[in-house]
């Protein structure tokens, strides 16, 4: 196994920051390429090293921010086409993820192909107050030479009272987070691999630190390309789509197609995701939401359902990660599907339709709910890879729309 770099890479992909509830996202542009450069040079980025922290600032890059800031061409030819093009250029890859029509890049609100983005500043904090005084200090120099273009507001749908402290919903009722790769690497200390994505697991779910971070081998046994060499040592690739969620629009449809299918609406939207609510996976809760298994991880497909009877092969969790039944053979299918993870860091967005957010309570109250107070919710989807391609194969959508959208890379620590 290989040992990792924490103190050069940056902590967001590693860490996740769930202790960090509250969050804010800059997208920025480049209006003076030499002040930014000397405001990089001064900017304490957080890296994986710093486990105890009340706040953390990450930042990533476009292709176009590279330039602006003037990385030679050389280099910047040396980047992956996925990269170079971004989500908006592609008609094939807008096809293909449905940004079409009403949801072209044309129609976005921000990473449209009539505005150019440079960058993002990832800003994090246990408090909302620490958060404005961190996005204070950092631009307490007028002097950055960057131009922040949206300020794009999170809020942390926490599990309710007395749940564990960091689990989290998202907007359509659903435990999110649950299921993420963890990663094979030598540990120096039992400390290392405390929590999430360092924490060890089975062989099915450990993946190689070479499919999300550069300068390490991947599940080829190959370092992974699409960066300049002098540039990617523990850097990665970010995908950020900025998703809106219809929650009332999701119900209702699931309410009618459940009363014409004679089951539960909770259980119909179930097998649309492959888990309950609360986060327990269907193969391992067939009829009801089962208590203790909240946050479990570890079963696979082919000796449990092959059939796709528990969970049905079009569910969100079966398509983003089909396990050990991808192909023929439970090895086979865990090579394969090794190399299409993703370490998801998404927040979520906007007010929740109801508090907790907790399907059980709020459906008998969805009538009442679509006449209440309009306002925009969703998903600020993260996700880090080597591989921008792969993580485009591996995304499912979820009853939910792309609003925005674009690609960066996540430079190494200077």
């Amino acid at each position: 196994m290989t040992s990792i770099e924490f103190d050069d890479v940056q902590g967001i992909i590693l860490r996740g920051y769930k202790e960090l509830v509250s969050a804010r996202f800059l997208l920025f542009g480049v209006a003076d390429g030499e002040a930014v450069r000397n405001w990089l040079a001064t900017l304490s980025i957080t890296p994986a090293a710093d486990r105890e922290h009340e706040t953390a600032v990450n930042l990533a890059l476009t292709w176009d921010g590279l330039a602006a800031l003037g990385v030679p061409q050389s280099d910047l030819d040396g980047f992956a086409v996925e990269l170079r093009e971004g989500m908006s250029k592609d008609a094939q890859r807008q096809r293909a993820l449905g940004d079409v029509g009403k949801h072209a890049p044309e129609q976005w609100q921000w990473g449209g192909p009539s505005q150019a983005l440079h960058g993002v500043i990832l800003l994090y904090a246990t408090t909302k107050a620490k958060l404005d005084d961190l996005e204070s200090r950092l631009f307490e120099d007028r002097r950055t030479g960057l131009s922040v273009l949206r300020r794009l507001e999170t809020r942390a749908l926490q599990d309710g009272p007395g749940l564990k402290r960091y689990w989290f919903r998202e907007h359509f009722g659903f435990r999110d987070g649950v299921a993420q790769p963890r990663i094979a690497f030598r540990s120096i200390t039992a400390e290392d691999q405390r929590r999430g994505v360092l924490r060890r697991a089975g062989e099915g779910n450990t993946v190689m630190p070479g499919e999300f971070l550069f300068g390490y081998t991947n599940e080829y046994g190959k370092e992974p390309e699409g960066v300049p060499e002098r540039l990617r040592r523990n850097g990665s690739f970010l995908v950020f789509r900025q998703i809106e969620q219809d929650v009332c629009g999701f119900w209702q449809f699931v309410r009618e197609k459940a009363r014409e299918l004679d089951v539960s609406p909770i259980l119909l939207a179930s097998k649309m995701v492959g888990r309950w609510p609360n986060g327990a996976p269907l193969v391992r809760a067939l009829r009801e939401e089962t208590a203790g298994l909240e946050q479990f991880d570890a079963f696979g497909y082919a000796d449990t359902d092959a059939d796709g009877h528990a969970c049905p092969f079009g569910a969100h969790i079966r398509r983003a990660n089909p396990r050990d039944a991808l192909v023929p053979g439970v090895n086979e299918s865990v090579k394969i599907t090794k190399t299409h993870r993703l370490i998801r860091r998404g927040r979520s967005y906007g007010e929740p339709i109801h508090d907790p957010l907790d399907p059980s309570l709020f459906l008998p109250k969805l009538d009442s709910l679509l006449s209440g107070p309009a306002g925009e919710r969703g998903l600020h989807f993260l996700c880090f890879n080597t591989s921008i391609i792969a993580s485009s194969n591996s995304c499912s959508k979820r009853g939910s729309t792309a609003a925005n959208s674009w690609e960066g890379t996540m430079a190494a620590i200077p």
